[in-house]
């Protein structure tokens, strides 16, 4: 690494502007930048910034430098996911935002088929139950449904399923 003191003065700079930094520039890229160079942008700045590589750095250099580390990850995280990414940039046209919020994360994602089941044996069963019903098998359906339920307890949701198995003729 160059000369330590370079180094930290370069780092405070990037400190300093990384709260009015969008993702993009965080990463030194174009908001129309691909899938490829993102990830290129990215590998470059985690070499440089990557909390290992800074064991003998001076601080509050060092500390500053793990802070522009995470935001770096977290950029790349965003814009890296196609889902994300449409919801950030929406939100950078809209209210100017630089980040995402968790909520904005937790939301973008569809919940998956059995996001209700606790239990591997209850998401295994139901998910047989859906691919039988799905096939028309009614029996097999109920049978799946019947077993997770063992698994899982009488869950609203596994009732409705039997419930629609037994409307179909089940």
């Amino acid at each position: 690494m160059e000369n330590w003191q370079e180094w930290a003065a370069r780092i405070d700079r990037a400190y300093e502007a990384l709260e009015d930094a969008s993702y993009y520039a965080v990463l030194g890229i174009p908001e129309n930048a691909g899938a490829d160079a993102i990830r290129t942008a990215y590998y470059r700045r985690a070499r440089q910034l990557h909390p290992d590589r800074l064991l003998n750095a001076p601080e509050p250099a060092k500390a500053k430098a793990v802070q522009i580390y995470k935001r770096v990850s977290e950029a790349y995280q965003t814009l890296r996911d196609p889902d994300l990414r449409k919801v950030y940039d929406r939100s950078l046209v809209r209210r100017g935002a630089k980040r995402l919020t968790i909520t904005s994360k937790l939301t973008t994602r569809p919940k998956q088929d059995g996001w209700f089941l606790k239990t591997e044996g209850g998401r295994k069963h139901y998910k047989a139950a859906r691919e039988a019903l799905e096939s028309g098998n009614l029996p097999m359906a109920k049978l799946n449904v019947q077993i997770a339920m063992r698994h899982e307890g009488e869950l609203q949701n596994l009732k409705e399923l039997l419930l629609e198995i037994k409307k179909k003729g089940g």
